[in-house]
């Protein structure tokens, strides 16, 4: 299961499109992820950078509903 969501997650995978009349040859495809992969990946991004303004939001927000006289 874990496996699946690996794959899931990177994607699929895409060869390089090489010319055979070509000298310059690439060597490496790419991955292209679901569009719920990528959703996923930047909400996560944006957590790491900017936790502890969330958090402290949050935080103030609970407070001023709870204890708002």
């Amino acid at each position: 299961m874990i496996e699946y969501f690996k794959n899931w997650y990177r994607g699929k995978y895409f060869p390089p499109e090489n010319n055979p009349d070509s000298y310059v040859k690439f060597l490496a495809g790419h991955y292209e992820q679901p569009f719920v992969a990528r959703i996923l990946s930047r909400l996560f991004t944006f957590w790491l950078k900017n936790w502890q303004f969330i958090v402290g939001t949050l935080v103030a927000v609970i407070l001023a509903i709870f204890f708002n006289k």
